[in-house]
């Protein structure tokens, strides 16, 4: 006998959005329809519009949703980095590592948000919010030019993720080195 399958709508939610990352990671921006996420998800479109009731809202919620990550681990590594109550060069350094775990895994969801980011220039609220808190970081460092240098950096290494996610992750990982060690001015040990 087949168990009954449970509801549990986070989960739901958390799987129609990994199947629209990964379907405009692996077929294109352009076949993020509702019918092909769904499909993917292994969700009725009812079940969907559920969660999304337009296209709209499931490509705000992939953007919003991947900042809000970002954040959390970020905030996790170094409570108070964003609010200014921790420590800057730590915090920053803590962002090159919440950065690289974030650039140098899968390609999956990169499309993704790149393909809602494009879709309608209000989906990049949360992004640029966020990036203005992560400039306000960097500009804290003992040397913010440094930190202005590294933080721009790390704009185009996420540029290029979410332009090119198929990227070799050992390259981003030696830039992000590079980068913590012009931060920092402490060679690795």
């Amino acid at each position: 006998m087949t168990k009954p399958r449970t509801r549990n709508p986070a989960a739901t939610r958390q799987r129609l959005l990994d199947a629209a990352g990964d379907l405009a990671c692996d077929e294109g921006a352009s076949s993020l329809s509702l019918d092909a996420v769904a499909a993917r998800a292994g969700v009725s479109k009812g079940g969907l519009l559920y969660h999304f009731p337009s296209r709209d809202a499931l490509l705000r919620a992939l953007v919003t949703e991947n900042v809000a990550r970002v954040r959390a681990e970020l905030e996790a590594r170094a409570p108070g980095a964003l609010a200014g109550s921790a420590p800057a060069l730590p915090a920053a350094c803590c962002y090159l590592d919440v950065l690289s775990d974030e650039i140098c895994t899968p390609p999956a969801g990169a499309s993704g948000i790149f393909a809602a980011m494009l879709e309608d220039p209000a989906f990049m609220e949360p992004v640029l919010a966020f990036r203005a808190e992560l400039r306000a970081l960097f500009a804290r460092c003992p040397d913010p030019r440094r930190g202005a240098i590294v933080f721009v950096a790390c704009e185009g290494l996420v540029h290029e993720k979410l332009t090119n996610p198929r990227r070799d992750p050992a390259g981003n990982q030696a830039v992000l080195r590079d980068l913590k060690v012009l931060l920092t001015g402490e060679e690795p040990g």
